[in-house]
């Protein structure tokens, strides 16, 4: 009994023992269950990240596979007539060196130079300054060169840049399918840099342009071009900014809004086309920030589909463009500037009138130099480039609103556009141009004092007044006043505008003496008496 009770208390011994031991493990066996659970659900969550990247792989895979059909690659070789042009050049290069090394030597022998001869000394150089241009970009264009393009139409017509094509001899056009074909130029603008070719082909796949405005900062993209004469490479990136302008200036690429986008585009990808994730285009490829080397160094340009599309379809129909135009110059306005023409501090828009040409459509409106632009159509503008572009689109002979500032009050005037002149139209200088206010009262033309003016005809940026430009026609100028001439005060009263200036002169009964505060560039101040 007393033997079959120790077995017992044996056994309880040691059961306790085990529980226990299984008491003192059971955190760690539930920690390391609980860690493993932990894992496998990491596990399954890093599963499906990996399968949304492949969703997106997916995506490009899908887009690469829409669009390549629809781009193609561009070969060029310049013609007969750049080489005729070259020699040319080379010609009259070698016969004004020739000219300036007989120069040269009389010069060094003492002798005495005539008037042409001293004048060829100042003129030749320049002269042979701009040939020796003309002589790169006829080199450049007699060498093979390539690009890309995309297929907008499926009749054959091909969207590129124009200083893709531009001058060339011959153009051929390779298909994603390896056809090729001869291409002929619809029509080019310089202004876009944008191009239309032709070419005679059936099959074809053209390519869906997308909404370029509704492109925002971050959105993926993918490129489709022939980097290096590699056809049908795709790369992606995403949009790295919009509203680009003052880009490649050397090509003088006037109207631009360019996104920007960290896609690898390099030489050979110019024409091809920027895709969004639906495999529309939303721009056409044109320039790249080089960082001083050949290739691209991330920063990439590319022309919106809108912009982009409009002038695709005037040079199919039309082999041109037309853009409307007010006949006018501007400028940016700075903030020092904004004050002395009455603009609020906290309204950014405003575009100023610079100058006027007479007898074109901003002239028949009543536009005046120093009018501020404020928006067109409702639209508003705060930047040169924003009003030009705006202008630029409307057709020509359509009507718009202009709501603008002058002297201090707003106004809104009606213009019907004209049709943008080419640059070589003469018509404009043999027109006439207002680049100042008419003080009638004076018998002068002048304009406002702006700080960002000053320093142009001689003053301090602080300086205010009216500066007196030049006499109008046909009219004895008043108190002997002259070009540079700055008015800063009527009667000991402060004049800071043409406005100001133009009310103090007015006031007053007729006959009444005036006298006038008058600074000028490097001369003490006087006093100018008016009767």
């Amino acid at each position: 009994m007393n033997h079959s009770g120790g077995t017992r208390l044996g056994v309880l011994i040691a059961i306790l023992i085990v529980l226990a031991l299984v008491a003192l493990r059971m955190p760690e066996l539930l920690l390391s269950h609980w860690a493993y659970a932990v894992q496998r659900a990491q596990l399954h969550a890093d599963r499906d990240e990996l399968a949304r990247l492949q969703e997106a792989s997916s995506a490009f895979r899908l887009v690469a596979a829409v669009a390549r059909p629809g781009v193609v690659q561009i070969e060029v070789r310049g013609g007969d007539d750049k080489r005729t042009a070259l020699d040319q050049v080379r010609q009259q290069l070698a016969e004004i060196q020739e000219r300036l090394d007989y120069l040269q030597e009389q010069v060094e022998a003492g002798a005495e130079l005539s008037r042409e001869e001293l004048r060829d000394l100042v003129r030749l150089p320049r002269r042979r300054q701009a040939l020796e241009v003309q002589q790169d970009e006829l080199i450049e264009r007699l060498h093979p060169g390539a690009g890309s393009g995309i297929l907008f139409d499926a009749d054959g017509y091909v969207l590129t840049n124009h200083h893709v094509v531009d001058g060339r001899g011959t153009i051929r056009v390779r298909l994603y399918d390896q056809r090729e074909f001869e291409a002929r130029l619809i029509g080019g603008d310089r202004g876009t840099d944008l191009a239309v070719l032709k070419i005679d082909a059936d099959n074809l796949h053209a390519l869906p342009f997308g909404d370029s405005d509704r492109m925002e900062v971050g959105d993926w993209v993918l490129a489709v071009g022939a980097p290096f004469g590699l056809s049908q490479s795709v790369t992606h990136g995403i949009v790295s900014a919009k509203g680009r302008t003052n880009i490649a200036t050397e090509r003088r690429i006037i109207y631009q809004d360019f996104l920007q986008t960290d896609a690898a585009i390099n030489p050979g990808n110019s024409g091809g086309p920027l895709l969004n994730l639906r495999g529309e285009v939303v721009g056409v490829n044109t320039a790249i920030a080089t960082n001083g080397g050949p290739t691209n160094a991330g920063v990439a340009f590319t022309i919106p589909s809108n912009l982009a599309l409009r002038i695709a379809n005037q040079l199919k129909s039309s082999g041109q463009v037309a853009r409307g135009w007010l006949g006018i110059t501007m400028g940016d306005l700075t903030a020092d500037d904004r004050p002395v023409l009455r603009l609020s501090p906290e309204d950014h828009r405003g575009v100023l009138v610079t100058s006027i040409f007479n007898d074109h459509p901003a002239d028949r409106a009543g536009l005046e130099v120093e009018d501020v632009i404020l928006s067109v159509d409702g639209r508003a503008v705060e930047n040169l480039d924003q009003l030009r572009n705006l202008i630029a689109d409307i057709l020509p002979d359509q009507q718009v609103q202009l709501s603008v500032v002058r002297n201090g009050q707003p106004r809104d005037i009606q213009v019907t556009l004209g049709r943008r002149p080419d640059d070589s139209d003469r018509s404009l200088q043999r027109g006439g141009v207002r680049e100042a206010r008419e003080l009638q009262p004076l018998g002068l033309l002048g304009r406002t004092l702006l700080p960002q003016f000053a320093p142009r005809y001689g003053f301090a940026r602080e300086d205010r007044g009216v500066v007196i430009v030049a006499p109008i026609e046909g009219v004895e100028p008043q108190g002997g006043l002259a070009p540079r001439d700055l008015v800063v005060a009527v009667d000991e009263e402060p004049v800071k505008s043409v406005d100001e200036l133009m009310r103090a002169l007015q006031a007053g009964h007729s006959g009444q003496k005036r006298t006038l505060r008058v600074l000028h560039p490097g001369a003490e101040p006087r006093t100018v008496e008016l009767r």
